[in-house]
């Protein structure tokens, strides 16, 4: 049975190496497989894309000829003049009606695009076009009639709002008796809530289905045009009775495959007036070739899978069959206790030697890793990640150090004095400085000490006592540093810092924090080149961050004025880091609490921490010595300046939409007598006197000047209307509550009364006085 085993096993060692070799094709062709579906899926994208590019880009240039078409008949000066006009048919009226149609120009008959365009007049009730003319209603029974809408809702449709270049989606319209598919444009005339008209242009549906019919809409696909509101202005489907369903997008172009439907989307959005075009394709259509390839595909490779796999267990077999013969006749001559393999004595020799040379390789590793891994012991035990003596038994036993002993101390060295720019020169004498210390000092402990590099400009040197003395082991640390500095001939000052002494190795740790807090506290005395921590002033001294102060701050940013936000914080700094002497505990609740203040803010201010590059986690975790605390402190005051930025910006935002609020309305109540800027101000809610001075900066004007000019403006059109209302009656219009009132604004702003205005302007229509 145990040889059976074997022998199935060599079997399968033989049979794995084919099954392998017989798997590279099979993923060769997979990788095939998947680049034919990209590219053929990238093929087709790309063909909808130029089709909808192609198609966008020839509906916008006919929107532009219709909406020209539209703006030259809205803003023709008799079009503008007749739209006052109350009985079309009266006196001179009736001249004015054959005027204005002559001015029109039937742009179908050189536009296939437009059907026809029609001028809708409110107050005499009539539609023209440059052949006909109609009642309203007349107009709605034989010219132009929504079969499912009666006049009244016809009315309301088309003249009751107001429309700006507005496109009503394609529908079925009987056009004088014919019944026909179209979209319709509408410009409205006159002001919103003052309309007085409309111009209709009708475009041909079929003109913009034609655009979408080089797409491959079968099987269930759609493709349409929908306006910047997301209204479906016209679409194809493959079915008749298909009502199409309205994508999101995205983007302004791509193309994805939508996960709900299995669709293909491919999508453009015009630049010119932000209409999306889009078609939606069934999978069958997309894909087609990619399923003949890949029901051929997997053909082919079952066919070779299993002609592979008949192949290599012939090999198999035939080449494991001298192997299994050897094995078997070894097993058979060698002892039961000895192992079973084919040559005892040369598999052992070979073993003995390979086991060997990897024993020397480890050992070499291990060597070249002692440094590292002597320096993270010494990290993790400054650090004080070693919880009891146990473990740090364990880690320098395996490392071959000396430290047992009855007292522990670290101190650190600082070479160079203060901090100072970093050159190349000055970080290889540093460099060369640090080798030069753990050289002398590695002589002068002799086994009972040991130093480890902490920055550029700094080492600690652990000190180990072999007696519990704590006064005699002090007076040894003294000695030791007396003779490394006479021993040290270095071009660079240098400064010693030790901590407390402990009795045990774990304990280390608070002697290394205290070591680094008396080198921190060496700054304010210059003149000891020694310091033990026991010796430093009291360091218990709080941190100043009063509540008032930070409220101020808050004040501050909140209104933008980053330059006296700049001051604050400065004066923070000097009252913190230079006035005080703050232990690292105290530093860092500093840090923390100024770094809470800025949380508080940005959740006051919406403003998240990443638009800033803030983090507290990161802040405070890292704060672990003096130079730090006061890095990231000045740190700080930037991440305030961004804040203060984004506010700025925000306010520049909002007074722009503020400015088109207030014109806005001034444009649509300008003709209430009671509109001034106390409703503005009760309105937008802000004061008048900053209103006031608010919109003389944005405008260039005061606030009544603007409102008078736009006053003026709509009298100045009123009183040009040669049949137009009377001068009470145009006061009441255009906001003025007395006609004596606005008769001598009138004259102030446009120089003549209003009689010799009217008198010129009929002199001037009609060639008489």
């Amino acid at each position: 049975m145990n040889r059976s085993k074997q022998d199935q096993s060599l079997f399968f060692k033989f049979m794995i190496p084919y099954m392998i070799v017989l798997l590279i094709p099979l993923l060769i062709g997979l990788i095939t497989y998947r680049g034919t579906v990209e590219m053929i899926e990238k093929e087709v994208v790309n063909n909808n894309m130029t089709l909808l590019r192609q198609s966008k880009e020839t509906l916008d240039r006919r929107l532009a000829e219709v909406e020209t078409v539209s703006n030259q008949m809205a803003t023709d000066t008799r079009v503008m003049q007749f739209q006052t006009i109350r009985e079309p048919f009266e006196g001179a009226n009736t001249y004015r009606v054959m005027e204005t149609r002559k001015g029109l120009y039937d742009y179908g008959l050189s536009n296939h695009f437009i059907s026809g365009s029609y001028l809708l007049f409110k107050r005499s009730g009539l539609a023209l076009s440059s052949k006909l003319t109609y009642t309203l209603p007349d107009f709605f029974n034989h010219v132009l009639t929504y079969p499912d809408m009666d006049y009244s809702a016809w009315y309301s449709l088309l003249l009751d709002r107001h429309y700006n270049k507005t496109y009503l989606p394609a529908r079925q319209v009987v056009l004088s008796g014919e019944a026909r598919s179209m979209v319709t444009y509408v410009q409205s005339l006159g002001y919103p809530g003052f309309e007085q008209g409309a111009v209709v242009t009708l475009i041909r549906n079929e003109e913009i289905v034609k655009l979408l019919r080089g797409l491959d809409v079968s099987d269930g696909g759609w493709a349409y045009v929908a306006d910047d509101k997301g209204q479906m202005i016209s679409y194809v489907a493959s079915r008749k009775d298909q009502t199409p369903e309205r994508i999101e997008t995205l983007a302004e172009e791509g193309a994805y495959l939508d996960p709900a439907s299995g669709m293909m989307v491919t999508y453009t959005t015009s630049e010119a007036n932000k209409w999306t075009y889009v078609v939606v394709q069934s999978p069958q259509v997309v894909l087609g070739k990619v399923h003949y390839i890949k029901k051929l595909t997997i053909a082919i490779v079952f066919a070779a899978l299993a002609l592979g796999c008949l192949i290599a267990g012939l090999l198999a077999y035939r080449n494991s069959r001298p192997l299994r013969s050897l094995m078997r006749t070894v097993h058979e001559r060698l002892p039961a206790e000895s192992p079973r393999t084919r040559d005892a004595y040369r598999l052992l020799h070979h073993s003995f030697s390979a086991l060997l040379d990897r024993n020397k390789e480890l050992h070499s590793t291990l060597v070249e890793q002692a440094p590292l891994l002597r320096a993270s012991f010494f990290e993790r035990l400054f650090k004080g990640e070693f919880g009891n003596e146990s473990d740090t038994d364990t880690g320098f036993r395996h490392l071959g150090l000396r430290l047992e002993g009855g007292l522990y101390a670290v101190g650190l060295v600082r070479l160079g004095g203060e901090p100072t720019e970093r050159t190349t020169d000055l970080l290889h004498e540093l460099s060369a400085s640090r080798l030069r210390i753990k050289d002398v000092f590695a002589q002068l402990a002799d086994g009972t000490g040991y130093a480890h590099d902490m920055e550029d400009d700094k080492l600690a040197l652990l000190f180990i006592g072999m007696h519990d003395d704590e006064e005699r082991f002090r007076d040894e640390i003294d000695r030791r540093l007396s003779s490394l500095r006479r021993n040290l001939k270095l071009g660079v000052r240098i400064v010693f810092a030790v901590g407390g002494i402990y009795r045990t190795l774990p304990e280390a740790a608070h002697s290394y924090e205290e070591a680094r807090q008396a080198l921190y506290i060496h700054k304010w005395d210059s003149r000891a080149d020694v310091i033990w921590s026991g010796d430093c002033p009291n360091t218990a001294l709080g941190y100043y961050y009063p509540a008032d102060t930070e409220t101020r701050l808050f004040h501050l940013v909140r209104a933008g004025e980053d330059e006296e936000m700049r001051k604050l914080f400065d004066w923070l700094y000097r009252e913190n880091f230079v006035e005080r002497q703050l232990s690292i505990p105290m530093l860092r609740l500093l840090v923390h609490d100024v770094s809470g203040s800025i949380v508080k803010l940005l959740d006051q201010v919406q403003v998240a921490e990443e638009e800033v590059g803030f983090s507290v986690k990161s802040i405070v975790d890292h704060t672990d010595s003096p130079e730090k605390a006061e890095r990231y402190f000045i740190a700080l005051s930037d991440v305030l300046q961004t804040i203060c930025d984004r506010i700025n910006e925000r306010k520049k935002s909002h007074n722009a939409r503020l400015s088109d609020t207030i014109v806005a309305m001034i444009h649509a109540e300008y003709g209430n007598a009671d509109f001034s800027l106390t409703a503005v101000a009760e309105q937008v809610n802000h004061s008048e006197a900053y209103l006031s001075q608010f919109f003389k900066g944005q405008i260039g004007i005061n606030f009544f000047e603007y409102l008078e000019t736009v006053r003026m403006e709509e009298a100045h059109r009123l009183l040009s209307d040669s049949g137009g209302l009377a001068v009470r009656e145009i006061a009441a219009r255009v906001g003025y509550s007395s006609s004596n009132t606005f008769c001598r604004a009138f004259k102030r702003f446009h120089g003549v009364s209003t009689t010799v205005y009217r008198q010129a302007g009929r002199c001037n229509e009609y060639g008489k006085a």
